[in-house]
């Protein structure tokens, strides 16, 4: 259902359907779970392909770790936006009657949703390991808006 505004502006405000929901948690949960995988895959990787890896410190690992699932999300997402916004449709201007801004699909969704996995994943060790993995400006650039 469509509401308009005294300023022209549309709000959609059932585009929260149950459905998009589920799709939203599973996508979180699943985001979540991939980071804890190659946090652990990094982690014995590197002790076997890098003979310098034994020698870093815990914090230092722990950092080495951290970078590795963040490295994986980066790839990941700009695969996904490779994909969505070059090989398919989705957000081609011709291709759809409605706004850009307003099209989503469910590999968007998706992506979005573990996307926000890896974020609360990355601010909780940022949380967990203060100050070791980061300083007061990794916690204020998270939380600032």
């Amino acid at each position: 259902m469509e509401l308009t505004s005294s300023f022209g502006l549309t709000f959609f405000y059932d585009y929260a359907t149950p459905s998009k929901v589920v799709l939203w948690l599973a996508s979180i949960f699943s985001g979540i779970i991939l980071c804890v995988l190659v946090y652990t895959s990094t982690a014995i990787l590197s002790s076997l392909l890098f003979k310098g890896y034994g020698k870093l410190s815990s914090a230092e690992k722990i950092e080495w770790n951290n970078r590795g699932f963040s490295t994986f999300h980066a790839l990941f997402v700009s695969s996904a936006s490779f994909y969505l916004l070059i090989l398919s449709d989705v957000f081609n201007v011709n291709s759809h009657g409605d706004v850009v801004i307003n099209r989503s699909s469910t590999l968007s969704d998706a992506v979005l949703g573990i996307s926000i996995g890896y974020f609360l994943t990355d601010l909780a060790m940022i949380l967990w390991n203060f100050p070791a993995l980061g300083g007061l400006e990794y916690v204020l650039g998270y939380c600032w808006p």
